[in-house]
This record gives structure tokens, C-alpha cells and sequence, in this order.
């Protein structure tokens, strides 16, 4: 009935839909990926590209701006779940980072920008683990459930996670006697926790409005909470200083907020920085956008060819599809 469908990757929703009328509808280029990582300036001026096509996930950069670690889908990296790859921003080698037999997932940078600590949500022993570049990987925490990492601090000293339901957040020492803790819970999903730079602070994306938005709260204890975006907001970014927030706005506006943080919070007046291309995917779940330290240029997963375009990839529509199951 139709060939090079558009593949959903780890998620498993593969681009069709058909009707019980005969109508098949479904998006191509499900061999090749469909999607690629471009760079753009804080006046949304396309600077180049960092991966070409292919099928890529969450992305992080280092905290050295140098090494970015990629989520790569099953169709691209020949594995049998997500895999994390590795990009050197200044030779441009892409490499395997793990191999496992399920899917790594949320890579998230330490300090030193050689380690990378990630979630495997799912399989046989589903846990946080850390792996350090040109070595091997090691367990970091399991208690059996399907956990999602969400932030390590900058001292490295604790490790920020969600419950799959996203109603509980939860801190992880990573020293003595490494209990967890939940500092967080409400029945509203929460997810995207970033801690600020200095650790008193954190942004995360909320439902409790009906809609996800953009909250800061100081940190571990939740209180002095506040709304920053409005009409719609999600994966927050905090510059490497701590005086600026980034966050997308579900009209895929790259937006700014300035911060004040210290034993008090002040926030200024949002802006917009400048529309994001029509084929950047939003999500309030994976992070599918990152910017440098000095937040003067940002990344963007979007799909391939839609760059300052806002095209998307267009819908093929079959007529009278049983017609073919009867040849």
C-alpha cells in the first residue's frame, strides 16, 4: 500500500493513520531519519549545522561548549533501543557512546564535561548510570522502577530525577549514604527540572495550569514558586551564569527571561529572542533544543530542510487502500 514510511523511532508511532472509508494518509522517509541539528545565533540566524540528516533525539551540550552527547533512535545506530552518541564539536567525529541492550537515555554533562550520567527507563534492570568518555559505564542508582533523570548539580553532589508519572521529584545524594529523598509531589505532571547554576534554584515545566508553562521554585524545597512563562512554555535552559533563563514557547518562540538569584529571587520582564524554524519538534518531555554558556547560540533538532522555512513534511494520501490487499 505505501512504502518509506516515517518511523517513529524508540516511541514505536510510526507517520500513518488509515480510515475505515479507504483513506490511508502517512508521512515518508522513515530509512534515512528525518530530522538534523542546526545552529542558530540569539537573532535566529542560521550558523551551520552540527549533524546532517539522521534520527536523533535528546540533545545535550558540554559545559565546556565543546562535546555534545546525542540520543540516537534505533533506525540510525543499528541497535536494538535508544543509544548515546558522541560529537566532537571541532573535528565533527560522531562515535558510540553506549551499546546496551536497552535504551540509554537523559544524558545529562558533569562538571568536568568527561562524564555522562543517563537513565535506562526500561528492561531487565532499569537504573541511573554514568559513563566516562574512553572508558566503560557503571551503575549509579536502581530502586526497579522507570525513573527519569533530570539534572545533576554542578558540584556533583546530587542527582535530580522524576517519577515516570511525573507527580513526584526526587533528590539522589551521591555521597554517604545515598538515600533518596522526593522534595517534590503534586498530582499535576512535572517535568524538564533544571537547578540553577548555583544550586538555590530550579525551572521545570508544569501542567497545574492545564497547559505546560514554565515554573521556577527555590530548591530542594519547592516553595517561593512562580510562573514564568505565559500562553505556554516548556524546556527550560538556564544560561552558564545563572542570569538568564531560555525556554520554548508552544508557538516555538526562543524566549529569555533575565534572573536575579541569591538568597532571593528576582525575575525581569520575558522577550522574545526570535522565532524558531516551523520544524522544530516541542516537547515537554525530551529535550530537543540546548544553547552555549554565554547563551549567544542555541541548537535545535528540527526537521530536516525546514530551517527558517516553517515547512513540515508533507502528508501522501492513498485512496481506496484495500484495493491493494486484494493484488
Amino acid at each position: 500500500m505505501a512504502e518509506d514510511i516515517r518511523s517513529g523511532g524508540a516511541n514505536g508511532r510510526n507517520g500513518f493513520s488509515i480510515s475505515e472509508n479507504g483513506v490511508l494518509a502517512y508521512r515518508s522517509g522513515g530509512s534515512g531519519g528525518t530530522v538534523q541539528l542546526s545552529w542558530y545565533t540569539r537573532e535566529g540566524k542560521p550558523a551551520g549545522t552540527a549533524l546532517p540528516v539522521g534520527d536523533y533525539s535528546q540533545i545535550e551540550l558540554s559545559p565546556d561548549d565543546k562535546r555534545l552527547v546525542v540520543e540516537r533512535l534505533p533506525g540510525g545506530s543499528g541497535g536494538s533501543g535508544v543509544d548515546l552518541w558522541l560529537l566532537e564539536l571541532s573535528t565533527g567525529v560522531f562515535s558510540r557512546l553506549t551499546s546496551g541492550p536497552d535504551s540509554e537515555m537523559d544524558p545529562l554533562w558533569a562538571s568536568d564535561s568527561r562524564r555522562v550520567v543517563y537513565t535506562v527507563p526500561d528492561g531487565k534492570e532499569p537504573g541511573i548510570r554514568q559513563v566516562v568518555i574512553g572508558t566503560g559505564d557503571t551503575p549509579v542508582f536502581g530502586d526497579g522502577k522507570a525513573n527519569r533523570l533530570d539534572d545533576l548539580s554542578r558540584d556533583g553532589k546530587l542527582l535530580v530525577y522524576h517519577a515516570a508519572n511525573g507527580n513526584e521529584i526526587s533528590v539522589l545524594p551521591l555521597s554517604g549514604d545515598r538515600k533518596p529523598q522526593v522534595v517534590f509531589r503534586s498530582p499535576f505532571q512535572k517535568d524538564q527540572v533544571r537547578l540553577s547554576p548555583d544550586g538555590r534554584w530550579v525551572a521545570y515545566t508544569s501542567f497545574e495550569s492545564g497547559q505546560p508553562e514554565v515554573y521556577l521554585a527555590a530548591f530542594p524545597s519547592f516553595t517561593d514558586r512562580r510562573q514564568v512563562s505565559a500562553g505556554g512554555g516548556l524546556m527550560p535552559r538556564w544560561r552558564k551564569d545563572g542570569r538568564e533563563l531560555y525556554y520554548v514557547s508552544t508557538d516555538r518562540r526562543a524566549m529569555a527571561v533575565e534572573v536575579k538569584a541569591g538568597p532571593t529571587l528576582e525575575t525581569g520582564t520575558v522577550k522574545q529572542l526570535f522565532q524558531l524554524p516551523g520544524g522544530l519538534v516541542i516537547s515537554a518531555t525530551n529535550y530537543l533544543w540546548t544553547v552555549t554558556g554565554d547563551g549567544q547560540k542555541f541548537l535545535v533538532r528540527e526537521t530536516a530542510g525546514a530551517a527558517n522555512a516553517g515547512a513540515i513534511e508533507p502528508i501522501n494520501v492513498v485512496i481506496n487502500w484495500p484495493a491493494a490487499l486484494a493484488r
